[in-house]
């Protein structure tokens, strides 16, 4: 097996077949999310790697899917880089860590949790077609999102939409694919939002689970999470998303 990149970090020994597959289908969305609204200088900077994204191939093997999947990572990482220069800073708090043995909701847990490279131990997904690559490792919302949905009479709490990591006092909207962020010991890099299923309509008044598409009601989203490094975290713990 070819050893993880030590320039962007891709592991092959942590892709299966079906996750280079699926990965392939929506590198071009995730690229897309990456550059959304990005200032004009580091939008002309992203220029080279959105070309090699989308130039991205699927192969008709593994290795060759996998190594598709490395050249457009490649670029993410590197893309992430360059828009994480206009990151604005900020601090919040742990409100809930949530895991289940498979789909939503997702009940709270004791911490300390620990953080894994494949995200949260404790945590499982029942449909590996659409969830556990490693660019969705870990899935993050804000507390103060839900707690106005509620406000709106939508009957949801944290967890209940799937995020591992329900964090409080983040202005959310400012939180976008791209930022690094620190909660507890564990370090992860926002990648892309999560895109809300009909498994999670009986949260919403009347159904209306796409109130958390993006694309639909931007700065609503969950937003998913590759790790960076592995730790520890628990309720209560600093979460930072850093400069």
């Amino acid at each position: 097996m070819t050893p993880a990149c030590d320039e962007c970090g891709f592991d092959p020994a942590q892709w299966s077949p079906m996750d280079a597959l699926t990965t392939l289908r929506v590198v071009g969305a995730w690229f897309e999310h990456l550059a959304d609204h990005a200032p004009p200088d580091i939008a002309t900077d992203l220029q080279p790697d959105a070309e090699i994204v989308a130039a991205v191939q699927r192969g008709g093997s593994y290795d060759d899917n996998l190594a598709e999947v490395h050249r457009a990572w490649h670029a993410i990482a590197h893309a992430a880089r360059i828009r994480h220069r206009a990151t604005p800073p900020q601090h919040g708090t742990v409100e809930q860590l949530n895991a289940s043995r498979g789909g939503v909701p997702k009940h709270e847990i004791a911490g300390p949790a620990l953080i894994e490279w494949s995200g949260l131990t404790a945590d499982r997904q029942e449909d590996r077609e659409h969830h556990g690559r490693p660019w969705q490792a870990v899935c993050l919302w804000s507390a103060d999102a839900i707690d106005q949905l509620v406000a709106e009479g939508h009957p949801i709490g944290p967890g209940y939409a799937g995020e591992n990591i329900t964090v409080r006092g983040l202005h959310w909207p400012d939180v976008t694919p791209g930022q690094r962020i620190r909660a507890g010991a564990a370090l992860v890099e926002t990648t892309t939002y999560s895109t809300p299923c009909s498994k999670n309509a009986p949260w919403f008044a009347d159904g209306d689970f796409r109130r958390m598409s993006h694309e639909l009601h931007p700065g609503w989203s969950r937003i998913y999470a590759r790790v960076l490094e592995p730790g520890t975290v628990s309720a209560g713990d600093e979460v930072t998303v850093l400069p």
